[in-house]
Parts: structure tokens; sequence; C-alpha cells
């Protein structure tokens, strides 16, 4: 059975509350603030992108639209610097 079509099965019989805190869940939110997803399987297929620590740091202190424009500029410096430690 299809994931989405499964938990909306769930839902539809079972409240809200008890969805949230079953032990799957807890274990799928423990993996994910473990940055762990890829072991859910489900996580293992997606295909957003997790930021980087810091880059939510910055979105937090500086204006989102800043941050979009500087994220290939980091983007950047980090493959550069990988490209130099490989050199050296």
């Amino acid at each position: 059975m299809h994931w989405a079509a499964s938990v909306s099965g769930i839902c539809r019989e079972t409240p809200l509350g008890e969805v949230w805190n079953n032990e799957e869940m807890q274990r799928m939110r423990d993996l994910h603030a473990t940055r762990r997803a890829g072991d859910i399987d489900i996580c293992s297929r997606c295909c957003a992108t997790v930021p980087h620590p810091a880059l939510v740091v910055g979105s937090l202190l500086v204006h989102g639209r800043t941050v979009r424009k500087l994220v290939p500029w980091f983007e950047r410096l980090a493959y550069v610097s990988k490209w130099l430690t490989r050199l050296l």
C-alpha cells in the first residue's frame, strides 16, 4: 500500500494525538533530530535538501532574501576549499 494512503487511512480511524504520539512517529522525529532521516524509508527517497545548521541560524539572524543571495557564495567557497585540501 502507498504510504500516503496508509497514513490517511490511519488518520481517519485514529485521533490525531494518537497518530502524532505513537511509537513510530516518535522514532521518526528522533531520527530527524539526530540528522539520520536517511534511516527512514520514505525520507531516504526524499529529494528535499536538509540545510546546514549555519544556514538555519543565518536565516534567523538575517533576512531570508539575503541568505538566499549568499548561499551560492558559501557553496562555491565550500567547493573550492574541498578542492584545495585535495591538492595539498
